[in-house]
Protein backbone atom coordinates (compact mmCIF):
# COMPACT_ATOMS: atom_id res chain seq x y z
CA UNK A 1 0.00 0.00 0.00
CA UNK A 2 3.02 2.47 0.98
CA UNK A 3 4.54 1.63 -2.52
CA UNK A 4 1.26 2.09 -4.29
CA UNK A 5 0.71 5.89 -2.94
CA UNK A 6 4.03 6.57 -3.39
CA UNK A 7 3.78 5.98 -7.04
CA UNK A 8 0.53 7.57 -7.30
CA UNK A 9 2.22 10.76 -5.54
CA UNK A 10 4.92 10.86 -8.40
CA UNK A 11 1.70 10.35 -11.11
CA UNK A 12 3.03 6.68 -12.05
CA UNK A 13 -0.06 4.87 -11.50
CA UNK A 14 -3.45 4.26 -13.48
CA UNK A 15 -7.01 3.55 -12.65
CA UNK A 16 -6.14 -0.11 -13.57
CA UNK A 17 -4.03 -0.28 -10.70
CA UNK A 18 -6.11 1.37 -8.12
CA UNK A 19 -8.87 -0.49 -8.61
CA UNK A 20 -6.38 -3.55 -8.80
CA UNK A 21 -4.70 -2.38 -4.69
CA UNK A 22 -8.22 -1.70 -3.50
CA UNK A 23 -9.61 -5.09 -4.56
CA UNK A 24 -6.39 -6.45 -2.91
CA UNK A 25 -6.90 -4.89 0.23
CA UNK A 26 -10.54 -5.60 0.43
CA UNK A 27 -10.37 -9.13 0.19
CA UNK A 28 -7.36 -9.33 2.28
CA UNK A 29 -9.71 -7.68 5.10
CA UNK A 30 -12.13 -10.79 4.54
CA UNK A 31 -9.50 -13.32 4.31
CA UNK A 32 -8.41 -11.68 7.61
CA UNK A 33 -12.37 -10.87 9.27
CA UNK A 34 -13.89 -14.04 7.80
CA UNK A 35 -11.34 -16.58 8.53
CA UNK A 36 -9.90 -18.04 11.67
CA UNK A 37 -6.27 -17.48 10.00
CA UNK A 38 -5.22 -15.40 11.98
CA UNK A 39 -5.82 -16.32 14.94
CA UNK A 40 -2.68 -18.02 16.15
CA UNK A 41 0.64 -16.32 15.43
CA UNK A 42 3.14 -18.45 14.19
CA UNK A 43 6.27 -16.47 14.89
CA UNK A 44 8.40 -17.04 17.50
CA UNK A 45 8.36 -12.84 18.63
CA UNK A 46 4.59 -12.99 18.38
CA UNK A 47 4.31 -16.50 20.46
CA UNK A 48 6.81 -14.92 23.26
CA UNK A 49 4.61 -12.00 23.44
CA UNK A 50 1.47 -13.76 23.86
CA UNK A 51 2.79 -16.06 26.58
CA UNK A 52 4.23 -13.08 28.36
CA UNK A 53 0.29 -11.72 28.47
CA UNK A 54 -1.01 -14.79 29.45
CA UNK A 55 1.11 -14.46 32.29
CA UNK A 56 -0.50 -11.14 33.11
CA UNK A 57 2.12 -9.54 33.53
CA UNK A 58 1.81 -5.90 34.38
CA UNK A 59 2.46 -2.92 31.94
CA UNK A 60 5.06 -1.58 34.61
CA UNK A 61 7.01 -4.30 34.54
CA UNK A 62 10.55 -4.42 34.61
CA UNK A 63 12.11 -5.74 31.99
CA UNK A 64 15.80 -6.38 31.13
CA UNK A 65 16.52 -7.11 27.79
CA UNK A 66 19.81 -8.56 26.22
CA UNK A 67 20.93 -8.47 23.31
CA UNK A 68 19.40 -5.78 20.48
CA UNK A 69 19.31 -7.95 17.58
CA UNK A 70 16.04 -8.24 15.15
CA UNK A 71 14.35 -10.70 17.53
CA UNK A 72 14.81 -8.62 20.57
CA UNK A 73 13.93 -5.39 18.44
CA UNK A 74 10.80 -6.72 17.18
CA UNK A 75 9.96 -7.79 20.70
CA UNK A 76 10.35 -4.58 21.90
CA UNK A 77 8.42 -2.94 19.78
CA UNK A 78 5.64 -5.65 20.78
CA UNK A 79 5.99 -4.82 24.34
CA UNK A 80 6.01 -0.70 23.91
CA UNK A 81 3.09 -0.55 21.79
CA UNK A 82 1.19 -2.59 24.48
CA UNK A 83 2.16 0.10 27.61
CA UNK A 84 5.72 -1.66 28.69
CA UNK A 85 7.64 0.88 28.55
CA UNK A 86 10.42 0.20 31.76
CA UNK A 87 13.54 -1.42 29.76
CA UNK A 88 16.86 -1.76 30.14
CA UNK A 89 18.70 -2.57 26.92
CA UNK A 90 22.28 -4.27 27.39
CA UNK A 91 23.89 -5.51 23.74
CA UNK A 92 27.66 -6.01 23.40
CA UNK A 93 27.83 -3.10 20.76
CA UNK A 94 26.42 0.02 23.20
CA UNK A 95 25.90 2.14 20.05
CA UNK A 96 22.81 -0.63 19.09
CA UNK A 97 21.41 -0.69 22.32
CA UNK A 98 21.64 2.95 22.01
CA UNK A 99 19.49 3.01 18.83
CA UNK A 100 16.92 1.29 20.27
CA UNK A 101 16.82 2.48 23.20
CA UNK A 102 16.50 5.86 22.09
CA UNK A 103 13.33 4.93 19.75
CA UNK A 104 11.24 4.57 22.93
CA UNK A 105 12.70 7.50 25.16
CA UNK A 106 11.56 9.71 21.90
CA UNK A 107 7.74 8.40 23.07
CA UNK A 108 7.73 8.65 26.24
CA UNK A 109 9.56 4.79 27.91
CA UNK A 110 11.49 4.87 30.55
CA UNK A 111 14.51 2.91 28.52
CA UNK A 112 17.87 2.70 29.21
CA UNK A 113 21.02 1.48 26.98
CA UNK A 114 24.15 -0.87 28.74
CA UNK A 115 26.94 -2.28 27.39
CA UNK A 116 26.66 -6.04 27.71
CA UNK A 117 30.31 -5.64 29.30
CA UNK A 118 28.01 -4.36 32.59
CA UNK A 119 25.54 -6.32 33.09
CA UNK A 120 27.17 -8.25 35.88
CA UNK A 121 27.39 -4.76 38.08
CA UNK A 122 23.54 -3.90 37.11
CA UNK A 123 21.49 -3.55 40.06
CA UNK A 124 18.35 -1.85 38.61
CA UNK A 125 16.31 -5.20 39.29
CA UNK A 126 14.12 -6.71 37.20
CA UNK A 127 10.93 -8.48 36.78
CA UNK A 128 11.09 -10.25 33.20
CA UNK A 129 14.40 -11.22 31.88
CA UNK A 130 14.72 -11.54 27.24
CA UNK A 131 17.59 -12.38 26.04
CA UNK A 132 18.64 -13.32 22.47
CA UNK A 133 22.03 -13.07 21.99
CA UNK A 134 24.50 -14.66 19.14
CA UNK A 135 26.62 -15.84 22.09
CA UNK A 136 28.14 -19.66 21.54
CA UNK A 137 27.92 -19.91 24.94
CA UNK A 138 25.49 -19.39 27.92
CA UNK A 139 25.32 -15.41 28.88
CA UNK A 140 23.04 -15.65 31.89
CA UNK A 141 24.89 -17.93 33.96
CA UNK A 142 23.83 -18.88 37.64
CA UNK A 143 26.60 -16.55 38.96
CA UNK A 144 25.40 -13.60 36.78
CA UNK A 145 21.47 -14.44 37.52
CA UNK A 146 22.44 -14.50 41.24
CA UNK A 147 23.93 -10.99 40.86
CA UNK A 148 21.28 -9.75 38.83
CA UNK A 149 18.46 -10.85 41.19
CA UNK A 150 20.72 -9.02 44.10
CA UNK A 151 18.71 -10.58 47.00
CA UNK A 152 14.89 -10.32 45.43
CA UNK A 153 13.21 -13.64 46.11
CA UNK A 154 10.18 -12.67 43.69
CA UNK A 155 9.24 -15.45 41.28
CA UNK A 156 10.96 -13.94 37.30
CA UNK A 157 9.97 -15.04 34.04
CA UNK A 158 12.85 -15.43 31.61
CA UNK A 159 12.04 -15.68 28.07
CA UNK A 160 15.07 -17.12 26.21
CA UNK A 161 14.61 -16.65 22.03
CA UNK A 162 18.56 -17.81 21.81
CA UNK A 163 20.00 -20.86 19.72
CA UNK A 164 22.07 -21.61 21.45
CA UNK A 165 20.34 -20.91 24.85
CA UNK A 166 21.26 -17.93 26.32
CA UNK A 167 20.33 -19.04 29.45
CA UNK A 168 22.53 -21.61 31.54
CA UNK A 169 19.99 -25.05 32.45
CA UNK A 170 21.36 -24.91 35.99
CA UNK A 171 19.41 -21.05 36.20
CA UNK A 172 16.22 -22.85 35.59
CA UNK A 173 17.27 -25.49 37.81
CA UNK A 174 18.07 -23.38 40.83
CA UNK A 175 15.93 -20.75 40.56
CA UNK A 176 12.22 -19.44 40.84
CA UNK A 177 11.04 -18.58 37.34
CA UNK A 178 8.99 -19.25 34.67
CA UNK A 179 11.43 -20.34 31.94
CA UNK A 180 9.98 -19.47 28.32
CA UNK A 181 12.42 -20.95 25.25
CA UNK A 182 12.57 -21.15 21.99
CA UNK A 183 11.95 -25.43 21.99
CA UNK A 184 8.51 -24.34 23.66
CA UNK A 185 7.73 -22.09 21.07
CA UNK A 186 8.30 -24.05 18.39
CA UNK A 187 6.07 -26.68 18.80
CA UNK A 188 3.17 -23.83 19.89
CA UNK A 189 3.88 -22.28 16.55
CA UNK A 190 3.85 -26.08 14.37
CA UNK A 191 0.55 -26.13 16.31
CA UNK A 192 -0.93 -23.19 15.02
CA UNK A 193 0.53 -23.58 11.72
CA UNK A 194 -1.31 -26.87 11.53
CA UNK A 195 -4.90 -24.54 12.59
CA UNK A 196 -3.83 -22.45 9.85
CA UNK A 197 -3.57 -24.37 7.15
CA UNK A 198 -7.20 -25.87 7.72
CA UNK A 199 -8.53 -22.21 6.96
CA UNK A 200 -6.91 -22.01 3.60
CA UNK A 201 -10.22 -23.70 2.01
CA UNK A 202 -12.30 -20.63 3.49
CA UNK A 203 -9.66 -17.74 2.10
CA UNK A 204 -9.13 -19.63 -0.78
CA UNK A 205 -13.30 -18.94 -1.62
CA UNK A 206 -12.77 -15.52 -0.89
CA UNK A 207 -10.03 -14.78 -3.00
CA UNK A 208 -11.86 -16.23 -5.83
CA UNK A 209 -14.64 -14.18 -5.44
CA UNK A 210 -12.71 -11.13 -5.17
CA UNK A 211 -11.21 -11.96 -8.56
CA UNK A 212 -14.58 -13.03 -9.97
CA UNK A 213 -15.63 -9.39 -8.83
CA UNK A 214 -11.98 -7.88 -10.61
CA UNK A 215 -12.91 -9.23 -13.25
CA UNK A 216 -16.38 -8.41 -13.77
Amino acid sequence: RNAYERCKTAGLTGDFLRLLIKNTITTAKKVFTDTKIADNPVSVVSLAFRKLKNLKVHDDARILVIGAGETNSNLCKYLFKHGYKNMAIFNRTLSKAEKLADTYKQKGGNVSAHSLNELSEYRGGFDVLISCTSSAEAVVTTELYSKLLNADASKKIVIDLAIPADVDSEVIEKNSLRYIGVNELREEAEKNLSIRQSELTAAEVIIESGLLEFSS
